[in-house]
């Protein structure tokens, strides 16, 4: 399964790989689980082919968590039921073993963890930390995944395991006043391995024979506002008045696929207040067959000081005259420690 999990990637284009701040994309660079802070918990929803099936959809359910610079991600794995990312097409009408109209799909249930250890140095007080973790921000991250394929009631193969790495470094270059100027990059190395037909069924099957490797780079300026003079009569507390950021992520193939021709991503966000975001971006795929725009939006509204209630839509192209799809997202996050004040 290649699908990214993240909607507010999708809106950028897919350019996810040096992103380290906001939304944690688990599958597009674990490390950016290292920003994670207290509680959220992330459902999306995609139709894949809309014009060929409304009952052919991707769907995926994850519990981050994480403070101190040591973010997890928790979809089915170790604890199983909590969460998973899927796609399945309900009454396919194809069935290898002779039954009728079965359900088909892949099951994926996965843990991840990212580690930033200059904030963890931070968070402990140790000397000098908090002066070098202000202006360098170093992330790594792993994330294991388990994929289960089946046919109606029946397992087609045995589950399949893979294991995707990555790395994200985050310079902070000039800051004035409140506007700051920060520069990211990133390196991913996400395990999958090519389509194997199972009864006609075209299944995308992880492994470790073929990587994606995947290297971002991503800018960003952010604009604070003066503490000392916060916006009149806005009811929501913000400290970031606004949010500029461009990505790029040039993703390529290793081992059986080195001969595919890489696709490059691009992306660009703008956020106000930390509350709403407009997302655009542009695919060009090397071998022409998933190439256009993207667009997303994201909401997220502050509960009591204490939670954020999010929504996300993203756009992603679907090259070879299949139509755009569409994605959605909703989010809830808790800072725990800011419940636990508040109290």
């Amino acid at each position: 399964m290649t699908i990214d999990t993240s909607i507010r990637a999708a809106g950028m284009g897919g350019a996810s790989a040096g992103v380290s701040w906001g939304d944690a994309a688990t599958w597009g660079n674990p490390a950016s689980l290292s920003g994670v802070n207290g509680l959220r918990w992330v459902m999306t929803h995609t139709r894949v082919l809309p014009e060929f099936s409304n009952d052919l959809v991707f769907q995926s359910q994850e519990l981050q968590l994480g403070a101190a610079g040591i973010g997890l991600s928790l979809s089915g794995k170790p604890i199983e039921g909590l969460g998973s990312a899927e796609w399945s097409l309900v009454n396919s009408g194809i069935d290898p073993f002779g039954g009728a109209n079965p359900d088909i799909g892949e099951h994926v249930e996965s843990y991840a963890i990212g580690i930033a250890p200059l904030a963890m140095a931070q968070a402990l007080h140790l000397l000098g930390a908090d002066a070098i973790a202000r202006d360098l921000h170093v992330a790594f991250g792993l994330h294991h995944r388990e994929s289960h394929y089946e046919v109606g009631s029946s397992t087609v193969l045995e589950p399949t395991r893979s294991t995707d790495w990555g790395a994200q470094l985050r310079l902070r270059l000039a800051q004035r006043a409140g506007t700051r100027l920060e520069l990211g990059a990133g390196y991913a190395r996400l395990g999958n391995a090519p389509h194997q037909p199972v009864g006609g069924i075209p299944f995308f099957i992880p492994g470790d024979e073929t990587r994606i490797r995947r290297i971002g780079v991503a800018l960003r300026v952010t604009q604070d506002q003066d503490e000392s003079a916060p916006l009149r009569g806005w009811p929501f507390h913000s400290r970031r008045t606004l949010e500029w950021a461009l990505a790029y992520d040039n993703e390529s193939w290793t081992d059986e696929f080195e001969s595919s021709a890489p696709r490059n991503l691009f992306g660009t966000e703008m956020t106000l207040l930390d509350l709403v975001s407009v997302r655009a971006g542009y695919v060009v795929d090397g071998d022409g067959d998933f190439d256009g725009p993207t667009i997303g939006a994201g909401l997220r509204l502050p509960i009591a000081s204490i939670a954020t209630l999010g929504g996300d839509w993203g756009t992603w192209p679907g090259g070879n005259g299949i139509d755009t799809r569409h994605r959605f997202g909703v989010s809830l996050g808790m800072d725990v420690l800011a419940a636990v004040q508040h109290h």
